[in-house]
């Protein structure tokens, strides 16, 4: 993808947040920029990003710090021991380290021991970042009303045209047995009702049962 983050990572935070966000079961909460503070109200820490939420009975929080520095090159083993002892301070379930220009092998060999898990992401477009922070949408659908209504039959016969006519207007489909109009009363006064009709393929049609046989409706 084109376009790298920024030295500082906002983007890759950014980007980081907004997938967990979109992945993390309900009642979950994912928050950037977690500030921590000591008993005397100094801030101690600022942390990337931490999920947390419950899993069955009991509390769980994921830490999970980005990295982003292209022009000092792959995260080295010092940053991961920093992770080691973020989570044993602030009693961490799970951390993961994130990094746009991979891990130094030293930190590479280092992290699975302390059960920090890794993930390298190269490049972060911006257009990706919006694109993934887009939650909803609007949509329309539109119905339409069917004041007046009337049944056209096709070339039939003198007498299936009068059994036609003299036939309460039962309209009913050939595939699904679907019937509408079922109450309705020839030349009599009209009845409100709503109709969904579907025809499940081209060779589908309705017909108005008569004395002379179904006529179909074209």
């Amino acid at each position: 993808m084109a376009g790298r983050t920024s030295n500082d990572g906002k983007g890759l935070e950014d980007l980081v947040a907004t997938i967990e966000g979109l992945l993390v079961p309900r009642g979950f909460r994912v928050e950037r920029n977690d500030r921590v503070y000591s008993d005397d109200g100094v801030q101690i820490a600022e942390l990337d990003i931490v999920i947390r939420g419950k899993v069955g009975s009991a509390d769980f929080s994921w830490l999970m710090e980005c990295r982003s520095r292209p022009s000092i090159g792959p995260a080295p083993e010092s940053w991961i021991e920093q992770l080691v002892g973020r989570r044993q301070r602030f009693r961490f379930d799970k951390v993961t380290a994130v990094s746009t220009t991979g891990f130094a092998s030293g930190a590479a060999e280092y992290a699975p021991s302390q059960g920090i898990d890794l993930r390298q992401l190269n490049e972060v477009a911006p257009d990706v970042i919006d694109w993934l922070g887009f939650r909803s949408m609007r949509s329309r659908q539109e119905h339409h009303v069917l004041h007046h209504a009337c049944l056209r039959i096709g070339d039939e016969s003198p007498e299936r045209q009068q059994a036609f006519l003299d036939a309460e207007p039962l309209l009913r489909a050939t595939d699904t047995g679907t019937v509408i109009f079922a109450d309705v009363i020839p030349n009599g006064p009209p009845k409100r009702l709503c109709v969904r009709i579907q025809y499940p393929h081209d060779g589908s049609h309705f017909v108005v049962n008569t004395t002379a046989g179904p006529v179909r409706i074209i």
